[in-house]
């Protein structure tokens, strides 16, 4: 776990130091356009799961003769859905301008075509071989922000750094492939059928979340665009850094569950009630001490020009038990090859939450916008999980979970 966490974990603190290094730089209005952006080019990003990271990391764990294959299969179905994405980030500046960052951030989706060479070595559980590669990419792509900073560089030039710090990491990556199980008896065609097969319901549920949990953002884009936007940005950013660790750590219990799983439901049961229990725990904590952290913390990193984005952040903070718990949540679709309620809870919750945020915008700007995301995510990761019948046994397990921590009888 700690070889696992802790690339993830220097990267979660080097990506906080260069976002206040550019949100200070830059200033909230240019900060939310190249915010804006990025987030565009992640969103569209996600049709390159059609070699879905999981199905290799999961595969891997329980059939490792297949690795080669599997690898094979994953780098060309990654490759055309980054060449798909590429074309339609290309094709944003027809919609919010600024041509030249959309046009550097399209070639984004080709860095992470390596990323199902990590995916394979997690199935391995072979975590301490990735954990130098993540931690120097993270390393430089903080020196390269800072010192873009120093030089007073323009928003492209840190479109431009992202992209080198995934190309770097994608090329330490391929460099690593070898070091990987082989087999001569692998079909690579099969091994994409099937890939591709598990892989569709995963990209279809993945980019339909992505854009419901990024729907607050083109809501305040449309309806407030301006200063606004950079200061909403500033925490959401803040929360996201967190997001980059916690799937992380999620995917190293994967393995170790899908094994479980498949030779006991039982004990699967009992270890995914304690994991729901410490997740909710760990979250309602980390939104308390968030609270108490913003008046003070927020105006003191990104400066007094940020002061407005303090209650926002203390609203914001409330979303964050939901996404942990959505996270395992996510995790326990992938064991038991539900991958398809993802797509049922988004199809629900969508119009309440258009509904929700949009009310928000309208009477409080940023911070109503930033209650009602909290809302919504208590509704899509804990009451959807309680009252959908597909969504049972999750239910199950997060009511087990509450009754431990609220003393139910």
């Amino acid at each position: 776990m700690c070889w696992h966490g802790g690339p993830r974990v220097l990267r979660l603190f080097s990506g906080l130091l260069a976002s206040v290094a550019v949100a200070r730089h830059l200033g909230p209005e240019n900060f939310g356009v190249l915010c804006f952006a990025t987030m565009i080019a992640s969103l569209w990003a996600g049709l390159v799961q059609l070699g879905s990271l999981e199905v290799v990391t999961r595969t891997s764990a329980v059939a490792p003769e297949k690795i080669t294959g599997l690898l094979r299969s994953a780098f060309r179905l990654r490759l055309t859905g980054a060449a798909l994405a590429g074309v339609l980030i290309l094709a944003m500046p027809l919609w919010f301008g600024h041509k030249a960052v959309y046009w550097i951030l399209a070639v984004f989706p080709l860095t992470l075509v390596p990323d199902c060479v990590e995916a394979a070595f997690y199935g391995q559980n072979r975590f301490r071989a990735m954990a130098p590669l993540r931690a120097a990419s993270s390393l430089l792509g903080l020196v390269l922000r800072l010192g873009l900073v120093f030089f007073g560089a323009p928003m492209e030039a840190f479109a431009a750094a992202t992209i080198f710090e995934g190309l770097l990491t994608g090329l330490l990556f391929l460099g690593f492939r070898h070091e990987l199980p082989s087999s001569n008896n692998t079909k690579a065609s099969g091994d994409g059928y099937l890939l591709m097969r598990q892989s569709l319901p995963l990209v279809a549920s993945g980019m339909v979340v992505a854009a419901m949990l990024k729907l607050d953002q083109f809501l305040l884009q449309t309806m407030r665009p301006g200063a606004d936007v950079g200061h909403y940005y500033v925490v959401v950013r803040l929360f996201e850094m967190a997001g980059v660790l916690i799937p992380s750590l999620v995917a190293a219990l994967l393995p170790d569950l899908a094994r479980l799983y498949s030779v006991s439901v039982a004990d699967y049961r009992k270890k995914m009630e304690l994991i729901y229990q410490r997740t909710y725990q760990f979250g309602l904590a980390a939104a308390l001490v968030s609270c108490a952290f913003a008046p003070w913390g927020i105006p003191l990193i990104f400066g007094k020009e940020y002061a407005a984005s303090v209650p926002i952040f203390m609203a914001y903070s409330f979303t964050f038990p939901s996404f942990v718990v959505g996270s395992i949540r996510a995790m326990e679709f992938v064991v038991m090859n539900k991958n398809q309620n993802h797509m049922l809870v988004a199809a629900l919750l969508l119009p309440l939450q258009i509904i929700l945020c949009f009310v928000g915008i309208h009477w409080f700007g940023p911070l109503g916008l930033a209650a009602a995301m909290a809302i919504v995510a208590f509704i899509s990761t804990t009451l959807f999980s309680m009252a959908l019948p597909p969504l049972k046994t999750s239910g199950e397990l997060q009511k087990a979970a509450l009754r431990k921590i609220l003393r139910w009888n």
